[in-house]
């Protein structure tokens, strides 16, 4: 009897394609996390509005002051018989850890990532982006492991940063070493910057004048009070293009950047229990949210004197 061997019936070819002589491959210079809910055809992730809308909906994540990596990555299983013949038993796991030195305060936000092995990695090479090609769908890669590692503290010479070290364990080799491909879009892949949370405040209100500071916390002063870097330029527009959100009793007539982090409403009839916030991000206009990226985490709720 004879043991028919299954093979596929046919193989690629592996003459070289086009005119490259090399397989592109460069080191990580970054890296964008995303939810699995973030996909697109291989067109649209060329497109930087693809991904700035990503960003406005809180599903792109761009990883800014990547200073280097490891290949943590382990070998093959292979058994060798007594008799010298060898079989494969396993892939080996593609692992990675990623250095980047960034502010103290990112570093704790970024402490909320902590094992979510629910998000997907898009790697940057050089301007390329890296993904995986489901299809002719561009996702990124799965991961079964993403650990924000602990601040790694200065050595006592002072040579190196106070790191944050970020592991990432691909969930299937196949994504990338079957499946994936690079493009280079015709923008600057580096370019793309995640949100900054803001604070708005009430500086003072009365009937006829609102006065709101928006600010990024950045630490504390030496008198213990935090310290409020303004944020200007939002589009204050009454009536037009406009990044406010407000419900006011009376009504609102003009809005003025002060060019400082502060803005003044003025109207009428303006009263305590009025609220003023900033849209979401996905309903900003276009020309804040490219300059700011900034994303309103409170609404003020007035007290008018």
């Amino acid at each position: 009897m004879t043991v028919a061997k299954v093979t596929t019936d046919s193989y690629g070819n592996l003459g070289r394609k086009g005119t490259r002589k090399d397989n592109e491959f460069v080191a990580f210079d970054g890296v964008i996390l995303t939810t699995p809910d973030f996909t697109a055809t291989i067109a649209n992730i060329a497109l930087e509005a693809t991904w700035s809308t990503g960003i406005k909906n809180g599903t792109v994540f761009p990883l800014t002051g990547m200073d280097g990596y490891e290949v943590q990555s382990s070998e093959d299983t292979i058994y060798e018989s007594p008799a010298g013949l060898r079989k494969l038993l396993k892939r080996g796991k593609s692992r990675y850890m990623l250095r980047f030195d960034i502010p103290f305060d990112v570093h704790r936000t970024l402490m909320t990532y902590y094992n979510n092995a629910d998000l997907t990695a898009w790697f940057l090479q050089d301007g390329k982006i890296l993904f995986y090609n489901d299809g002719g769908t561009a996702k990124g890669f799965s991961l079964s492991m993403l650990n924000i590692g602990r601040i790694a503290d200065v050595p006592e010479d002072g040579s190196t940063p106070a790191f944050t070290p970020i592991y990432m364990d691909l969930e299937d080799y196949r994504q990338k070493d079957v499946y994936g491909e690079l493009i280079e879009p015709s923008w600057n892949v580096r370019d793309l910057n995640p949100l900054t949370d803001v604070v708005l405040e009430q500086v003072s209100a009365s009937a006829t004048s609102v006065v709101i500071r928006v600010y990024a916390a950045d630490g504390y002063d030496s008198d213990g009070a935090a310290n409020k870097v303004g944020i200007k330029g939002i589009a204050s527009t009454v009536g037009g293009d406009d990044d406010w959100s407000y419900s006011v009793s009376g009504s609102v007539s003009g809005i003025t950047d002060n060019a400082d982090g502060t803005y003044t409403f003025a109207g009428s009839g303006i009263a305590s229990d009025d609220t003023i916030a900033l849209k979401t991000p996905a309903n900003m206009t276009e020309s804040t949210f490219q300059d700011l990226r900034i994303n309103g985490t409170n609404t003020v709720t007035l007290v008018v004197t």
